[in-house]
């Protein structure tokens, strides 16, 4: 079995990531046991991605303007408003047949942003001026501030011009919970994950693992579950029907 990374647009930091994260344009190949010593490899993976892209400009960004829903330092909401719009836009689906696919956060937020100027062009310059959703307005009118630019996100509006899947990406559980966690670390909020599975003797652990999602921590320093893959979710919830879960620190 195949672990493949992708990447499409580069950053900054493109020419500083470590080795094994996918640079410009490029897809890394590795085999990974199909067994538990796969499930360790993603793992590994998963916060590898975190640690390097939740200090990627392009995921700085857009987690501050989703945070700007809220009073500066309520830790509380800020973890809230990121988790419903991961949610709104990360559609769950499974990964190629016989093989494990990790995108990269900024091929996620590429899937879902589109440029304010196409914005611009299909809403009109009046419409745009009415709207009050992550700044729209003044964040794309201002002619003396053209270094403030957003990124704008399809599915924020209902237009019948934007309907479609273009405003959402898509993966598994793995993908999702590497998005989500390295949106909140981008925003000094301390992610880890949590995954669940089936009691199993024969497994190393004595776990059989088929699921992960985010905890994140609170101002109180309790730690909060936060599944983006499942429809009846909510802050706080995960599925309790697992007959084992585990935890994986991320250290940053």
């Amino acid at each position: 079995m195949n672990i493949v990374q992708i990447r499409r647009i580069g950053t900054s930091l493109s020419e500083r990531r470590p080795p094994g994260i996918p640079g410009r344009g490029e897809a890394i190949r590795e085999p990974i046991p199909n067994d538990e010593r796969g499930i360790r490899f993603e793992i590994q993976k998963m916060k590898e991605y975190v640690r390097h892209f939740s200090g990627d400009p392009i995921v700085t960004k857009l987690a501050r303007r989703i945070a700007e829903l809220c009073p500066s330092k309520d830790k509380t909401c800020e973890m809230q408003a990121i988790f419903q719009w991961t949610k709104n836009h990360m559609r769950y689906v499974s990964d190629p047949e016989g093989k494990e696919l990790l995108t990269t956060p900024v091929l996620n937020i590429s899937d879902i942003m589109t440029p304010p100027a196409v914005i611009k062009e299909i809403l009109g310059e009046d419409l745009i001026r009415q709207m009050m959703g992550f700044g729209v307005g003044h964040s794309l009118l201002e002619p003396n501030r053209p270094g403030k630019k957003i990124l704008m996100c399809k599915g924020c509006f209902l237009h019948d011009r934007l309907s479609g899947p273009y405003h959402r990406t898509s993966g598994d559980c793995d993908e999702a919970a590497t998005f989500l966690a390295s949106m909140l670390a981008s925003i000094g909020i301390t992610p880890r994950f949590r995954f669940g599975g089936q009691l199993s003797p024969s497994a190393i652990d004595g776990c059989n693992y088929h699921h992960v999602w985010v905890q994140a921590q609170d101002e109180t320093g309790n730690w909060i579950d936060m599944d983006v893959t499942e429809e009846q979710s909510k802050l706080g919830w995960y599925f309790e029907g697992f007959g084992c879960t585990g935890i994986a620190s991320i250290p940053f």
